[in-house]
């Protein structure tokens, strides 16, 4: 499952990553540009100012960067479901496979809306576009399902550090529902709530539970 994960790397890359997108045309990040230093075609004025275009590499790369961790993602699910069936033991690594590809979808929802859903990776046809709404339900089910099967492991378990667990899957269902509004046209602030709740209090028990022994 490590090509899913190694994926992640690009996350915070200069050329291509979710963070560029989504700070840079806000008021958290500046690039600024002294002569031709960080010029860079003018790229980075057109993303602050919101007026890039099709010929800048910025959107088409996190495009093809969060689409290349969904495709990793099915090609990975594809073969361990066989496994999953004759083997229970394989059931927690789909599990974590389907997770992630939510995350990643998420980014996809975030940043750019209404994309095509793809989860069959033996299909070769181009996915149809689908609705922001019909995005949306589609992380949510996916982390909602995961829940009941994802570790809840913490930061000092070796084996499963770095990997997508239980908090993990609350985190990003809050992220999801603190923006519902925006995606869906719904508020879900009591969802919101209760995913943060959820993680933030089995955490508290966990840690309380290993205090006392």
């Amino acid at each position: 499952m490590a090509a899913a994960y190694l994926n992640l790397y690009g996350n915070f890359g200069s050329d291509g990553s979710i963070m560029r997108l989504q700070e840079v045309p806000s008021d958290e990040i500046v690039v600024p540009t002294r002569g031709p230093d960080w010029g860079d075609g003018g790229h980075w004025v057109r993303l602050k100012l919101h007026t890039y275009q099709p010929s800048d590499g910025g959107p088409g790369n996190t495009w093809g960067f969060l689409f290349k961790g969904v495709n990793t993602c099915n090609r990975l699910i594809n073969l361990l479901e066989p496994l999953a069936a004759s083997n229970p033991d394989y059931t927690k690594f789909v599990v974590e496979m389907k997770a992630l590809r939510a995350i990643y979808y998420y980014w996809l929802l975030d940043l750019f809306g209404n994309v095509p859903i793809s989860t069959d990776f033996t299909k070769t046809d181009p996915p149809p576009n689908n609705t922001r709404k019909e995005v949306y339900d589609f992380v949510e089910k996916e982390l909602t399902d995961a829940l009941p099967d994802l570790q809840k492991t913490g930061p000092n378990d070796n084996a499963t550090y770095g990997r997508v667990n239980y908090y993990t899957a609350q985190t990003v269902l809050a992220k999801l529902y603190l923006n519902a509004e925006i995606y869906t046209g719904t508020a879900q602030w009591d969802k919101c709530i209760a995913a943060c709740d959820a993680g933030s209090r089995s955490e508290e028990r966990r840690v309380g539970k290993e205090c006392r022994s």
